[in-house]
């Protein structure tokens, strides 16, 4: 872990020369939370192949009108880089979630499954790889307006109906005192 957030695009991924404990998959547009488990679990799949710990389930899914960012913990320290470094591993991740897992190639996974994925692919996305980030940190979601029932509703209806028939009063007295009647 070097304490810094390091970016990594898709297109263009360095080097990756040190440890990390968290991983952040910022995509740039906004994904159905189903979507966003198929991306979460496209990025899983490329790194099972490190060997590893398993990516597991996101800490978070931060959900904005623009894109959509989950975060995970993950230990690199835990993973063998013999034969598959990170950038082949995130670098199938980015065309996991585009495209899919690869086709299965016979029904080993069970009666049926030759010729279909594990997981489907979202589609094209402009998509950043962050590591070692704030699990907790990410763009803020807009809270959703609170649920107001229906007989709130009613009541506040009501509320504005007798603040204006007190203001009418309150005006209609004026002026008949004005009027020196």
């Amino acid at each position: 872990m070097n304490g810094n957030a390091v970016k990594i695009y898709a297109h263009s991924l360095p080097e990756i020369d040190s440890d990390f404990d968290t991983i952040g998959l910022l995509i740039a547009r906004p994904l159905t939370h189903e979507e966003a488990l198929r991306a979460a679990g496209a990025l899983g799949y490329a790194l099972a192949r490190m060997n590893g710990e398993s990516l597991g389930d996101p800490v978070s899914l931060i959900f904005t009108p623009a894109s959509t960012y989950l975060t995970f913990h993950f230990d690199s320290t835990k993973c063998r880089r013999s034969s598959y470094s990170f950038e082949e591993a995130f670098r199938d991740a980015a065309a996991y979630i585009e495209t899919g897992t690869p086709v299965r190639k016979s029904d080993r996974a069970g009666r049926g499954t030759k010729g279909t994925r594990l997981i489907d692919g979202i589609g094209a996305v402009s998509l950043t790889i962050l590591l070692d980030v704030d699990v907790d940190a990410g763009p803020q979601p807009t809270p959703p307006a609170p649920a107001v029932s229906a007989a709130q509703r009613a009541l506040d209806e009501a509320r504005d109906r007798l603040n204006a028939a007190q203001h009418a009063y309150a005006q209609a007295a004026i002026a008949y005192a004005g009027a020196g009647l």
